[in-house]
């Protein structure tokens, strides 16, 4: 009987939505809302029937059972999830279980008002019902003409042409300038609304994250990837995703849970679902992943309290249930890891599991119904408008600085973190050394979550050897991306996967005399934002306060790409003394910024003369692509596109076609040609694609890409398309010793023995320390396993090193290094343990690698690094390397083109 009493009161307090002002200590995670679980009674059938019967009995009473008729109840559905068994018919819902629950929450039933209408969820369940391959494939008219009729029916057409599962909304979409002008209004609405102009519908569904809407051309054809008959070419899993994601908004919408929306008022209740006695096979485990996983991937709160009962817990899900008598501390504990877990992606992050070992006591008294708190006063119809316009105007004024300084990011809130929200790009920017991720992939975050262990490992072992020096280097990139936009995630995520690994060498512990010489490293990772637009912001508001006050600062790396934000950017950081090490920048004029640049990538020059002597050695012309920068100004392309001009006159014959969009390129078809793409690795797909429709194979010309496409080579999911498979690509690779150590430098953690003499003992501890982070043993550290379990999950991407690993490995690798070099030259002091980042980049100066058994030579994996005669990479080594197979992902790629190196392609 107690244990029951507990557990009811429990689920009724969860249940309870809170009043926006909470106490400060409960204000951390969530706004005016609680966290709701998904509660999972695990037991024999007949225990957890008792206590389903007895929770459905408190949420849906029978009026001859209770004592008075209550005035409101708390939203709810209780189905049997056996009930969503159904054949496979055509027709069937892919989620039956869902579609149960919105049968039973989208009645007015509870006193609230209205029904809770569920328009995104039933657009889509209509849409995943509906079969497409009656309709004429070049016309959407059939398609779009039903979606209207769902919006806004016809004048007079009594006839449902979608079916009686959407008559209960059709007439609460109506446009409502129909009845001023019919006709007019109702054409324009239609049409707003088709472009997410109007409705939300349309406009939400383009922009929510599951099967990736960016690759349809506009709202129409993404709903036709929706249909059955296009089912076998989505992923089911992301589509299932969608309808849950649907299904929450929905909800979300209904209880408005905006601030300052009279229906966050007036719902006082969550709402309570009851799924009885679930299993793999009925649906209800997966539903119930899904629900998590949509939770943790979006961020978003919904009202939805989900009380499962079953007879076991799947072995999959790794989840213990507890005693029943300990739910409340169950439920405490809960709360307090979930910031962690969900931060984590745990597949079980939103589970709490508790176990029911016999059927409690029930008394045979009147039962009781559960009345979900009342509205305040102000929150009634009467007043409900007046107070909120006067609680708005009277709080503006003084709210306007607060909300000025508030930081919706999170980062503020951390010690070794600082962080602002870009509401122009809705995005955080700002650095993190702890506890703060940027990023939405999971490659992504988890290698920052690996680099901050490493900083957790170095402070550890300076701890222990406070003799030891601390270098502490800014990682700058862009980090962030539109949820519109695909970003270049796996391309930064193989950067910090560079600087980990040396991370990793550096962090060691030691026990001889020598450890005051070997500097320990950390990286604070900074974000610039999407296309590096906020870079001199980052700079100026949190890189320079953080070097002025951390003296173990000694330097910047990355820089994103060249943008005018970086060139301002590398401004000021010269202006600050802070050295910056540029791993893939390549304008020609960027060390004129800043006497404390230095650039690891050859520059637009030496790449517009690689191509011309390729062009020269193969016989053929040079045609190079590029936007109208006088539309569109890039100082990067300007630059490529003037360094080819000067080129013109050379061996090589050199034109030049200007695109409008990358997809009505002008390509001529012809072996005899190259065509060199000189453009960002936003339109790299279109335009491959456009070269791949208009020349059949025995006419392509040679196509090669600028340095900017290798974001394109490192993320995966752009080349798994089926029109590229079998093309080929040549590209210009900044760093192609590394690619070239090819798989088994990932595998075995060798070079390939075939270009073993381009390689001496920096590649092969490169390599030794790729394989360790591939294949972690069970002595390294969560995140680092975590990582690398994440690294070896992308089989289907590629598993030979990509270029940005090696030359962030050498970045690293060049302060370290610059770094010992500093504290050999003096007598050691223990209170001086840090060299200056002044006499650290004064230590890049000396680099000559003119002698080649010069000790003033650093030789990393990319090349040697020479900054004696030159500090924009003019001396670094280029080559051309093709794909033969854009598809073979797992296939290396091969040198055809190499000069600025002694020793030619292998």
């Amino acid at each position: 009987m107690d244990d029951l009493d507990d557990l009811l009161r429990t689920i009724r307090r969860l249940s309870e939505r809170p009043k926006w002002r909470w106490p400060k200590e409960d204000r951390d995670d969530l706004r005016g809302e609680h966290a709701l679980p998904l509660l999972c009674l695990i037991g024999p059938a007949d225990a957890t029937e008792v206590v389903a019967e007895v929770l459905v009995s408190r949420l849906r009473p029978d009026p001859a059972k209770v004592r008075r008729t209550p005035r409101r109840l708390v939203p709810s559905a209780a189905v049997r999830a056996d009930d969503g068994i159904v054949d496979a018919a055509e027709g069937r819902p892919l989620l039956p279980l869902l579609n149960l629950l919105v049968t039973q929450l989208g009645t007015d039933r509870y006193g609230a008002g209205r029904e809770i209408p569920f328009h995104t969820f039933r657009l889509l369940d209509w849409l995943t019902r509906h079969k497409a391959s009656t309709l004429d494939r070049d016309q959407q008219m059939p398609l779009r003409g039903k979606l209207l009729e769902w919006y806004s029916p016809p004048v007079n057409e009594g006839e449902d042409v979608i079916g009686p599962a959407l008559a209960a909304v059709t007439t609460d979409k109506a446009l409502a300038l129909s009845r001023v002008v019919p006709r007019m209004a109702r054409v324009l609405g239609r049409w707003l609304w088709v472009h997410g102009l109007r409705g939300g519908e349309p406009r939400w569904l383009m922009r929510q994250p599951y099967m990736v809407p960016a690759h349809s051309a506009g709202f129409l054809r993404f709903a036709r990837r929706l249909t059955v008959d296009n089912r076998e070419h989505e992923n089911l899993r992301q589509m299932k995703l969608l309808l849950v994601h649907a299904f929450l908004r929905d909800l979300r919408l209904f209880y408005g849970t905006r601030t300052w929306r009279l229906r966050r008022w007036r719902r006082t209740g969550y709402v309570t679902v009851v799924l009885r006695g679930i299993t793999e096979l009925n649906g209800g485990w997966e539903l119930l992943r899904l629900i998590n996983d949509v939770r943790n991937q979006t961020g978003a709160h919904d009202p939805l309290l989900v009380v499962a009962t079953a007879t076991g817990i799947p072995e999959e899900l790794n989840l213990t249930a507890e005693p029943v008598s300990k739910i409340e501390k169950t439920v405490a504990t809960w709360k307090q890891w979930l910031p962690w877990k969900r931060q984590q992606f745990e597949p079980t992050a939103r589970f709490i599991a508790v176990r029911l070992d016999r059927p409690p006591a029930v008394p045979g008294e009147v039962g009781e119904c559960w009345e979900p708190r009342r509205m305040p006063w102000f929150a009634r119809k009467w007043v409900s408008v007046a107070a909120v316009l006067a609680l708005l105007i009277g709080s503006a004024a003084a709210a306007a600085p607060a909300w000025l300084r508030e930081d919706p990011c999170g980062g503020a809130e951390l010690p070794s973190a600082a962080t602002a929200w870009m509401p122009e790009t809705n995005e955080c920017i700002g650095f993190s050394a702890a506890g703060f991720v940027f990023g939405s992939t999971d490659k992504l975050r988890r290698a920052q979550e690996a680099v901050f262990e490493q900083n957790a490992v170095a402070d550890r072992l300076h701890g222990e050897n406070p003799g030891r020096p601390v270098l502490t280097l800014v990682y700058i990139a862009e980090l962030t991306h539109p949820t519109t936009r695909e970003g270049t995630d796996d391309a930064e995520a193989e950067e910090l996967t560079g600087l980990l690994i040396q991370q990793a060498e550096a962090n060691t512990i030691g026990n001889s005399t020598d450890d005051a010489l070997n500097p320990l490293l950390r990286i604070v990772i900074a974000n610039g934002g999407y296309q590096m637009k906020h870079a001199r912001r980052t700079v100026d508001q949190f890189v320079v306060p953080l070097a002025q006050r951390d003296d173990t600062v000694m330097g910047v790396v990355g820089g994103g790409r060249t943008v005018a934000e970086t060139e301002s950017a590398i401004g000021v950081l010269g202006a600050h003394g802070i050295p910056l090490l540029a791993t893939t920048l390549t304008g020609e004029s960027l060390h004129t910024l800043s006497s404390l640049y230095f650039q690891l990538s050859a520059g637009n020059g030496p790449q517009a003369r690689l191509i011309a002597e390729y062009a020269a050695s193969a016989g053929k012309s040079v045609t190079v692509f590029h936007p109208d920068l006088a539309l569109e100004p890039d100082e990067y392309l300007k630059s490529l596109h003037d360094q080819f001009a000067a080129l013109q006159s050379g061996p090589a014959p050199i034109r030049f076609s200007q695109w409008r969009t990358p997809s009505t390129a002008d390509v001529r078809c012809g072996t005899g040609d190259i065509v060199f793409y000189a453009g960002r690795e936003t339109g790299f797909t279109d335009f491959l694609s456009k070269v791949l429709e208009t020349c059949p194979l025995s006419t392509r010309p040679t196509v090669i890409g600028d340095d900017a496409i290798t974001r394109f080579i490192a993320q995966g999911e752009s080349r798994r398309s089926t029109k590229f498979a079998g093309a080929s690509l040549g590209y210009v690779s900044l760093a192609n010793r590394v690619v070239l150590a090819g798989n088994s430098c990932v595998a075995t953690g060798d070079p390939d023995p075939a270009t073993r003499q381009d390689y001496e003992r920096p590649m092969m501890t490169f390599c030794k320390g790729l394989h360790r982070l591939y294949s972690p043993s069970g002595d390294k550290p969560p995140a680092w396993r975590a990582f690398g379990e994440e690294l070896a999950k992308h089989d289907g991407n590629r598993r030979w090193t990509g270029e940005r690993v090696g030359t962030a490995y050498d970045a690293a690798g060049l302060y370290v290094y610059a770094a010992v070099r500093t504290k050999s030259r003096v007598l050691y002091d223990p209170d001086k343990r840090n060299p200056h980042r002044a006499t650290v980049a004064q230590e890049f100066r000396e680099f000559d690698c003119a002698a080649q058994a010069s000790t003033n030579c650093f030789k990393g994996v990319s090349g040697w690094v020479d900054f004696r005669n030159g500090r924009d990479g003019r001396n670094r080594p280029l080559a051309i390397l093709t794909i033969n197979d854009l598809n073979a992902t797992e296939v290396n790629p091969v040198c055809t083109f190499r000069f600025q190196d002694s020793a030619p392609c292998p």
